[in-house]
């Protein structure tokens, strides 16, 4: 029985590792919420400002009409800010979670190629949490084999031409 077949194998997880997702959807989450709480508090906060100035019935005076001016501009300008701030999270949370499955992809098909140009020699490593480590497991035991494989052929075919060789000299 070969070494690897005697190895009790891992339990997989499937595609998804679920604690290391959620951790990153939490995280994505919570800043998402602090990004619209932050704004609702600053809108809020302008928008009673220019209730004040309103409930007060002045508004016919240049300076009033300036100044409610003004903090409009800055309701803008918080949503305009907090949009910016939403969106660069988003897509920082998309490439994060895209290179997490699209490095593994890659280290798994570069122990391909390796194993196609018969270098059995060439390990790929994953993070024990990464999505896909258990695949690479896989890998390493497949190119044991073919090594055993390899090496088993090239021992009988050497043992086979110092037959032939021991033959020819007879």
């Amino acid at each position: 029985m070969s070494d690897s077949m005697s190895k009790p194998k891992k339990k997989s997880r499937g595609l998804f590792n679920i604690r290391i997702r959620f951790k990153q959807v939490y995280t994505y989450l919570f800043i998402s919420l602090a990004i619209f709480v932050g704004t609702g508090i600053g809108i809020w906060s302008k928008l009673m400002a220019i209730e004040a100035i309103l409930d007060q019935g002045s508004t016919n005076k240049f300076g009033v009409s300036e100044l409610i001016n003004t903090l409009l501009i800055d309701v803008a300008t918080i949503s305009l800010v907090a949009f910016g701030l939403f969106t660069t999270v988003s897509i920082a949370f998309v490439v994060i979670s895209g290179h997490r499955l699209t490095g593994e992809v890659f280290a798994i098909s570069a122990q391909l190629r390796a194993m196609k140009r018969s270098d059995f020699s060439h390990r790929r490593k994953l993070r024990s949490y990464d999505t896909l480590h258990h695949i690479v497991g896989d890998l390493h035991d497949l190119a044991d084999q073919f090594e055993r494989l390899e090496s088993e052929n090239k021992r009988h075919l050497t043992e086979q031409l110092e037959d032939k060789s021991k033959r020819d000299l007879k």
